[in-house]
């Protein structure tokens, strides 16, 4: 069976989602994702492309990119293959990272666009990793906030709305203004808290409290493994804010 022909954008702007394979994680830790962010600022220069705004999950990216002097499909072979070509020596494994293709949805007017942004940027809320967008440290989201140099291209989106209402509009948008149910909001499904009660207890031991050295190494595991932060607090008796400090520390 043919594939389906992409819809093209006619402001060559794209809602980039990129997969693991079989939602594999394709991020283990911080050295994974800081090396993804350097083959996409890379080839920004070489392939001419804008992005405005990314986030990168354990098993899947977002971007909202738009389309430069080379066509996508190019600007993506380059890119994974760069990334999958390191991370395969890194972890000493062989075949492909990613989902064979790409999913691209066009982004045609503004009222959207802010929406696209919006959505990036809560993903690991949405997943549970952190409170509020910017203290998520692998999304655009502390650039905007912050005004935080990074690759992302921020002036399209501040000249459109400015720093102080974009930072409103990320924390008080409207029902109206938020896309809802789509499959990539979720990261895996959820397990049941016995079921996390095992993995956790599994790779820390019964003991309370737990070991925060082992707890940190794991953390970013258990939430690829489909448990959240919710449950992570409430087995391990630690709260969130401690969580979310071991996840900076990771």
């Amino acid at each position: 069976m043919s594939r389906k022909a992409r819809i093209l954008s006619e402001t060559k702007i794209y809602h980039i989602i990129l997969r693991g394979i079989n939602r594999q994680i394709i991020f283990w830790d911080a050295e994974d994702r800081a090396r993804f962010l350097d083959r996409l600022s890379y080839y920004k220069g070489i392939c001419g492309y804008e992005l405005f705004a990314y986030c990168l999950m354990d098993n899947h990216i977002h971007l909202l990119i738009k389309e430069g002097k080379e066509p996508l499909h190019k600007v993506f072979r380059r890119l994974l293959d760069s990334y999958v070509f390191w991370y395969n020596a890194k972890h000493d494994r062989c075949g492909n990272l990613f989902q064979d293709r790409f999913k691209s949805e066009p982004v045609n007017d503004e009222r959207y666009f802010i929406k696209v942004v919006h959505y990036i940027l809560h993903n690991p809320v949405i997943a549970g990793i952190c409170a509020s967008p910017e203290e998520y440290e692998y999304s655009s989201a502390a650039e905007y906030i912050f005004d935080l140099s990074g690759i992302t291209d921020v002036d399209y989106v501040l000249e459109m709305m400015g720093r102080k209402t974009l930072k409103k509009y990320l924390k008080d948008a409207s029902e109206d203004d938020i896309i809802k149910n789509q499959e990539d909001h979720r990261v895996l499904v959820k397990v049941n808290d016995k079921n996390a009660m095992e993995i956790i207890t599994e790779k820390l031991g019964a003991k309370i409290p737990v070991d925060q050295e082992i707890l940190k190494r794991n953390i970013r595991l258990f939430l690829a493994r489909g448990i959240s932060l919710r449950q992570i607090s409430r087995i391990t008796s630690l709260s969130r804010t401690v969580l979310y400090r071991l996840l900076k520390e990771e």
